[in-house]
């Protein structure tokens, strides 16, 4: 008994001594000398990236009016929740929203609005997109005033 438990005792020590041998020899460098590398910019999208924005002409009526639209078309693949607002004065005079859904477009007119005082010379139209103000475009419409106090002049002067 005495020389059978010598010789699991040796094959024991044989068994530990190769372990430890085998783990102190390295054997695969490419755990350790393996890299990978990514490179990449994050850039966040453009209002011109998500819509396409584009003005109407103004149209100048009797009475000193004025009407013009924006339409907005959404060319991104999400849907995209919209506000448009119109300006005179610095003051929200119409506000329209919609949920605009993906190649979908808007339209938001403004009609038979008063000419401004001859003071003010620019009309504006506030387009803010996701509710948070992700986008936000301000575009300032010129109006013409020779136009404009002509309309006024000629309804003036009818009984």
């Amino acid at each position: 008994m005495n020389r059978k438990f010598t010789g699991r005792l040796i094959l024991a020590v044989a068994f530990i001594c190769t372990i430890l041998f085998i783990q102190s020899i390295p054997t695969s460098f490419a755990w350790y000398q393996a890299s990978s590398n990514a490179h990449g910019q994050i850039v966040n999208a453009m209002t011109s990236d998500l819509m396409n924005i584009n003005l109407g002409k103004v149209e100048y009526k009797q009475n000193g009016k004025i009407s013009v639209s924006v339409t907005v078309k959404n060319i991104s693949p999400v849907s995209i929740p919209l506000k448009v607002e119109w300006l005179l004065n610095n003051e929200v005079i119409n506000t329209s929203s919609t949920q605009l859904k993906q190649k979908s477009s808007f339209v938001s007119k403004l009609d038979d609005v008063q000419f401004p005082s001859s003071s003010q010379n620019s009309l504006k139209c506030r387009i803010v997109g996701f509710n948070e103000g992700y986008i936000s475009e301000t575009m300032s419409i010129p109006l013409d005033q020779g136009i404009a106090s002509e309309g006024a002049n000629n309804n003036e002067s009818k009984p």
